[in-house]
């Protein structure tokens, strides 16, 4: 593996490491917001805003795992936004 090929995988990694602590973060934010609201309260569109919010949490959860047990195609999301902090350094 190149030296390059390696700093593009740590970088990913680190960004995995800043996802999933942001994610962590709004994933409080959020539950804390829906225990505040009594779901009764809610008309259909708000209930579908929170419900999609509880989905993505789930969601976020299943991918807060380790870089190197991510899937490739996850583990490309991360390496797009290395490839920038790579590109920022080359200038």
């Amino acid at each position: 593996m190149s030296n390059e090929k390696e700093l593009l995988e740590r970088l990913a990694s680190l960004e995995h490491e800043q996802w999933i602590e942001w994610t962590q973060s709004v994933a409080k934010d959020i539950n804390n917001l829906l225990e505040l609201i009594p779901t009764e309260d809610l008309d259909v569109e708000e209930l579908a805003f929170f419900m999609d919010q509880n989905a993505r949490l789930n969601r976020w959860t299943e991918l807060r795992v380790p870089y190197e047990d991510l899937s490739e195609m996850w583990k490309e999301e991360d390496r797009k936004y290395a490839r920038k902090v790579l590109k920022e350094l080359q200038k």
